[in-house]
């Protein structure tokens, strides 16, 4: 277990925790390791996760598709990123797919078995439960987020809502986004010729520049 710690020191489930916290708190833990290759699936629509998913290497996708095959990204999850924190236990069926869009590693945590531990590292699991319940509101914040995004009434204004999001997350006007075309138009909830014009439209008003998944915003999002 200790050479998963300095992975999970990045992970915000164990925020507040150094390296040897970690290894003692994963004695309570039971977990394990599994890889995935591009375009496999981690779970279905309908499935029920035991344990808790922390994407250690990688990028997944969570998303939705009806029975005509169209399909929406919910949400990307990036590397030491927390999935499944509202669906993890046997109660609830998750309500769409998680895809890797890359070959990827994944550990699986089954923390209800640290929550129930009598062992000397039970402050330790109370710091992970804090963290866990936190993880929870910022997935629902984020959530809310993509609601603001796709609620726009025009391509243009959905682009620029998500644009603005991205560049406040990196810090810069100049970021890259975890989606290709198709990806972005999925998880925008518009078709992807239409988003391509929109943007070769704001490209060419000098608004943004852009290269594949590349963004520089140009002009101020906010006035246009």
């Amino acid at each position: 277990m200790k050479k998963f710690s300095s992975t999970l020191k990045s992970c915000p489930l164990f925020l507040g925790l150094d390296e040897n916290d970690i290894s003692k708190a994963l004695e309570c833990i039971c977990m394990y390791k599994k890889e995935y290759k591009k375009n496999e699936y981690v779970f279905r629509l309908g499935d029920k996760m035991k344990y808790l998913g922390v994407l250690a290497k990688g990028s997944i996708f969570l998303e939705k598709e009806d029975f005509l095959g169209n399909k929406t990204i919910i949400s990307p999850i990036f590397e030491n990123d927390v999935f499944g924190a509202s669906f993890y236990n046997e109660r609830n069926s998750l309500p769409f797919n998680i895809l890797c869009s890359e070959k990827s590693t994944i550990l699986f945590l089954d923390i209800d078995k640290a929550f129930n531990t009598s062992k000397s590292c039970c402050c330790l699991v109370y710091k992970i439960y804090k963290n866990f319940v936190d993880l929870i509101l910022i997935k629902n914040i984020n959530m809310n987020k993509k609601l603001i995004h796709i609620s726009e009434r025009t391509i243009r204004n959905k682009v620029i809502s998500y644009l603005t999001e991205e560049s406040i997350r990196s810090k810069s006007n100049e970021f890259y986004i975890p989606f290709n075309r198709q990806q972005l138009a999925d998880y925008l909830c518009v078709d992807r010729s239409a988003l391509s014009s929109e943007l070769s439209k704001m490209q060419k008003e000098n608004i943004i520049n852009y290269n594949k998944n590349y963004f520089k915003i140009i002009k101020n999002l906010d006035f246009i």
